[in-house]
């Protein structure tokens, strides 16, 4: 640590008090002058014993993470009071290298980024494991009657529902596999129909009315048979194929659940696209987004091939499945009890774990894009304050100013390119981590649904 001491003054004021001993009031004047002088040095050489420099004063200039770890200076914070430390400026000594300014103004005024290190130096990206496989829903017939399960079927009452397959009305096909399928639920499990497309006609005259109707004809409660049939019995093919609502008003009646343990599938059978305009795919997307639990299947019947792609795209914003069936046969294939308890677990099961996945990044990203903020938001205002300070030196204290700022902006630079690439660090990997966790899910519950599908035939 330097020290400025100024007595050279003193040394010619005492060499002078030998050379007249005659002459006593100029040597009393001598004297007095002499210890005014020492007395000076002394208090400039105390004040000086009094500043520390350390720990700034051995960082490299490249040593970011010195920077990063060396501390805050005497005054730091949002509230510093600039004149306090012009007057700590006031007294120090002109004349020094634009280095031991720079530092000088560090031990005065520094920022504590600290915090921001230890975060980079101690965060690990590390995600929960994958929880268990869906393997005993096939041996414990007991989980079934206890499973929350709550299932909604939205069918298409479109007028082309009124054709045939097979010398059956497709009408007629869908009423019968579904009145089956609910038929076979797991006891405890709750059920709706909705039903859209059977407003209006399949008439321009009608299509207002077609497009902007949906309705409940069993709200969601247990199976109970007569009131089931009943309620399919009261529909008739008519008029357009609004999905899009269809989807946006089952998730309404999703919400309507007080249970917040409770697996939500919906079915979606229909024979076309849609050709209301909505967009159902969007629609889906935004069920799945909210809090509501849910995936979507499509059942395709009788579709034609250049109508599949739009309702497979829904099937996969939903993150569930699409059922081909081209006649009877397959369309109550698809609604097999043990098949679809068994493709919902593993949906289930992928959920989960895609939710939790997504989640924990989140968490990664939202936390270090803040705290990356706070610290280049803190980096800019201590930037700011040197700069000001470095101005009042240069008027005061002959310093070289420019030189002084060119040391404050390389090393504040410097600390916020540091931050950003290790912050942005953290972020990439905890990217990288849960995207291969998500790759891995879906592969292996796909596989596992394509696998389920595919073991009677």
């Amino acid at each position: 640590m330097k020290k400025y001491i100024f007595i050279a003054v003193a040394s010619l004021l005492l060499s002078s008090i030998g050379c007249s001993n005659d002459d006593t009031q100029g040597a009393e004047k001598s004297e007095e002058k002499t210890e005014e002088v020492i007395s000076k040095a002394e208090t400039e050489e105390a004040h000086e014993e009094e500043i520390s420099y350390d720990p700034f004063d051995d960082i490299e200039m490249d040593d970011i993470e010195g920077w990063m770890t060396a501390g805050p200076g005497e005054y730091s914070g949002e509230d510093v009071d600039m004149s306090l430390l012009k007057q700590e400026i006031d007294r120090w000594p002109s004349g020094l290298e634009p280095d031991e300014y720079f530092r000088m103004l560090l031990h005065l005024t520094a920022e504590d980024f600290r915090p921001y290190q230890q975060y980079l130096n101690e965060t690990e990206v590390v995600f929960s494991d994958i929880t268990a496989r869906p393997g005993e829903l096939e041996t414990d017939a007991s989980q079934n009657n206890e499973t929350n399960l709550r299932v909604q079927v939205l069918l298409d009452a479109s007028g082309s529902m009124a054709g045939q397959v097979d010398g059956k009305v497709k009408m007629d096909i869908a009423k019968e596999a579904i009145e089956e399928f609910a038929s076979t639920l797991p006891e405890g499990a709750e059920v709706s129909l909705r039903v859209y497309g059977h407003a209006g006609s399949n008439q321009p005259p009608g299509k207002e009315e077609s497009c902007t109707t949906t309705e409940a004809f069993y709200p969601f409660r247990h199976y109970e048979e007569d009131a089931f049939h009943d309620a399919l019995d009261q529909v008739s093919p008519t008029g357009y194929t609004p999905i899009a609502l269809a989807i946006e008003e089952a998730a309404n009646d999703l919400l309507s659940s007080d249970n917040d343990n409770v697996e939500n599938v919906i079915y979606v059978v229909s024979d076309g696209e849609e050709t209301c305009g909505g967009d159902p795919v969007k629609a889906t997307e935004e069920l799945v987004d909210s809090d509501i639990q849910a995936v979507v299947n499509i059942i395709g019947f009788d579709i034609h091939s250049d109508e599949r792609k739009a309702l497979e795209a829904i099937a996969d914003a939903g993150n569930g499945e699409y059922f081909k069936a081209d006649n009877e046969r397959e369309l109550k294939e698809t609604f097999r009890k043990e098949k679809t308890a068994l493709l919902n677990e593993w949906r289930k099961w992928q959920t989960e774990n895609l939710t939790t996945s997504r989640e924990e990044q989140s968490a990664y990203l939202q936390e270090s894009r803040e705290l990356q903020s706070e610290a280049l938001n803190l980096s800019r205002s201590e930037q700011t304050r040197l700069l000001e300070l470095s101005r009042y030196l240069q008027e005061h204290q002959e310093a070289d100013g420019p030189s002084v700022r060119n040391f404050i902006r390389e090393r504040s630079v410097s600390m916020r390119d540091y931050i950003r690439e290790h912050f942005l660090a953290i972020r990439e990997e905890a990217r990288e981590q849960g995207l291969e966790m998500r790759d891995k899910v879906r592969k292996e519950g796909l596989e596992k649904r394509e696998e389920i599908r595919h073991r009677d035939e």
